[in-house]
């Protein structure tokens, strides 16, 4: 019994992941890898999750965002070609291919999970004000399309950082954001939106979630940006997982 952070009621408590386990991706001695909030390399047998956040019920709520995010990502170069758009590679869901309440709900969700939590890998995420207004957005109670802004790019290509899962704090311009790593994919969330202007974001302001297109851009230099901060922020992590045989 404990305290659900959804419905706000005392009821049973549920292993409720934070990034969901069919994102995850295992490397060859069969676990999960990803940074723990002190700022170490850990391995997951199950993923990441809290026994203390949700219960079953609210927890299924969320579940049916979790599957439009499954429906449109996993997988993806299996069931999607990518194109040129706007100059840029990239998968595009048009406006009749997704469900865009759902899928920016997963992102939104997938954020407020984190910052609820107190387990390990989302320990640099923390909403302030935010965290009741995703709440409210995720019940259908505020709409506003500029908070929780949300974009996202892919790897070119399958590396040897792409089965590690993080978040971390950053900013775009002078906004604050979260970059959620998660399989071949990073999600820029930004709580509170303003338009960009330098030429270094401008292209995010065309590549948001918005609904009527679903833009998910490939980025040559992705997996690179995601080494060179994994080896520099965590490198006694790092040496200590090569030591133990966990490739990363």
């Amino acid at each position: 019994m404990g305290y659900c952070n959804y419905c706000k009621l005392d009821k049973d408590l549920i292993k409720a992941h934070v990034l969901l386990r069919r994102f995850y991706i295992k490397d060859s001695s069969g676990v999960y890898q990803g940074i723990h909030k002190d700022g170490t390399y850990k391995n997951w047998q199950c993923g990441f999750y809290d026994k203390e956040i949700l219960c079953g019920n609210c927890d299924n709520i969320l579940g049916q965002y979790d599957n439009e995010a499954y429906k449109l990502l996993l997988n993806i170069d299996t069931k999607k070609q990518k194109i040129e758009w706007n100059g840029i590679k990239a998968y595009h869901y048009k406006k009749e291919e997704f469900n865009y309440e759902k899928i920016r709900k997963f992102f939104i969700a997938l954020i407020w999970r984190a910052s609820i939590s107190k387990g390990g890998f989302n320990g640099v995420v923390d909403l302030g004000r935010y965290e009741d207004i995703a709440l409210e957005i995720l019940k259908g109670n505020i709409e506003n399309e500029n908070l929780f802004k949300v974009i996202v790019l892919t790897e070119d290509k399958p590396n040897d950082f792409t089965n590690v899962h993080y978040i971390m704090k950053t900013r775009i311009e002078t906004q604050i954001a979260y970059a959620i790593y998660f399989a071949q994919f990073v999600a820029y969330i930004i709580p509170n939106y303003k338009r960009l202007t330098s030429r270094t974001f401008e292209i995010f302001d065309k590549l948001a979630l918005s609904a009527s297109d679903f833009v998910i851009a490939e980025s040559s230099i992705l997996a690179d940006t995601k080494r060179n901060f994994l080896i520099k922020t965590f490198s006694e992590g790092i040496n200590a997982s090569r030591k133990n045989n966990y490739p990363i």
